[in-house]
């Protein structure tokens, strides 16, 4: 599961989200 694309994408999307909101 943690080779999928799409786990790797979601979890870099929320890593985004959680960063922007950081700021």
């Amino acid at each position: 599961m943690s080779s999928n694309p799409m786990s790797q994408n979601l979890q870099f999307k929320k890593r985004i989200l959680e960063l922007t909101q950081h700021l």
